[in-house]
């Protein structure tokens, strides 16, 4: 299996998060508008069968990837006066290590944690005027509804250019000339919510490459997830996780009439990990069916996307 990275440079404000659920349903509306709603089925049936033919990680600022939520446990066992008491506390809330301390905590060993991992994604607004509903236009100043702004708030990078890596799980070997093709289409129009009002719009950074998670020379016995997922009912259960309730809507079409909301459900976010004494397998997670109330056709995707992990000795006993 060949792993593919496509870097992307947020050029607006982005309202919806970069999240490999919602990544993967503007990919499903990309290739329906592309080859009808009949290649669409065919394109789901193997997620739904369980073999999915790719993976995709959520968004992840490029040269950094989620920290694996043991790596807190390792911080905090050396803690010898208040200060650094503080100092860890804060540490926790660190969310992507550089690339070469997440190696590090691939392979169990002693990593080095910088404040810089926890201002890479920020909070980000932007002022709108009101549009009236019967000119089309903003209104005067001098009308009763004149001269009213409302504010938009979303995301941005926390450096400036930074970039947003997508990683890619080519597990049949023929997918990421597809996707990209999908991706492309999807730079034309913008991602997720207001797209039409310019927001989400972003550029793709060059063409896809290779890229190779941490040599374990086979001693990994876990995996660490690069994308939020719901575990299927065989999934190991001794770990460390945490967890966000989603509440979806769905896209395009299906967003403007009928009843455009999901049921509510629960992910287990990026950084989750999880021990199972042995070299980890490809797939994790699952399709989930029954979604929406309105259209039961809708399916979301909730897989992992496994990177292999060795767990230190110290964490082993805390995570059985």
């Amino acid at each position: 299996m060949k792993i593919w990275r496509i870097s992307i440079r947020p050029t607006s404000l982005q309202l919806t998060p970069w999240q490999a659920d919602t990544l993967f349903g503007t990919l499903c509306w990309a290739f329906r508008f592309r080859h009808g709603e009949n290649e669409l089925k065919n394109f789901l049936e193997p997620f739904l069968k369980g073999e999915p033919p790719f993976l995709i990680s959520d968004g992840i600022p490029t040269g950094y990837f989620p920290a694996p939520l043991f790596v807190q446990l390792l911080r905090t066992r050396d803690c010898a006066d208040v200060e650094g008491y503080r100092r860890q506390k804060q540490l926790k809330r660190v969310s992507f290590l550089p690339e070469t301390e997440f190696t590090k905590a691939c392979r169990g060993e002693s990593i080095q944690v910088e404040e810089e991992g926890m201002n890479l994604i920020r909070p980000a607004s932007q002022l709108h005027a009101s549009i009236n509903r019967l000119t089309g236009t903003t209104s005067s100043a001098m009308e009763d509804s004149g001269g009213n702004l409302f504010e938009l708030h979303g995301w941005g990078t926390g450096h400036e250019n930074q970039e947003i890596s997508l990683y890619l799980a080519d597990r049949t070997g023929d997918q990421v000339g597809v996707i990209f093709d999908l991706l492309r289409d999807i730079e034309a129009t913008g991602f997720g919510k207001k797209k039409s009002s310019g927001m989400g719009a972003f550029k793709i950074q060059g063409e896809p490459e290779t890229w190779e998670p941490p040599s374990l020379n086979g001693k990994a016995n876990g995996f660490v997830s690069l994308s939020g997922f719901v575990p299927a009912r065989n999934n190991p259960t001794n770990g460390f996780w945490q967890i966000q309730v989603k509440h979806g809507k769905l896209g395009e079409a299906y967003a403007t009439g009928g009843f455009p909301f999901k049921y509510p459900w629960i992910v287990l976010q990026p950084g989750s990990c999880f021990y199972i004494e042995e070299a980890p397998g490809e797939i994790y997670g699952r399709m989930l069916c029954d979604i929406s109330p309105e259209y039961p056709e809708v399916v979301q995707y909730a897989y992992a996307f496994p990177i292999p992990v060795i767990f230190p000795g110290e964490i082993i006993e805390k995570a059985s």
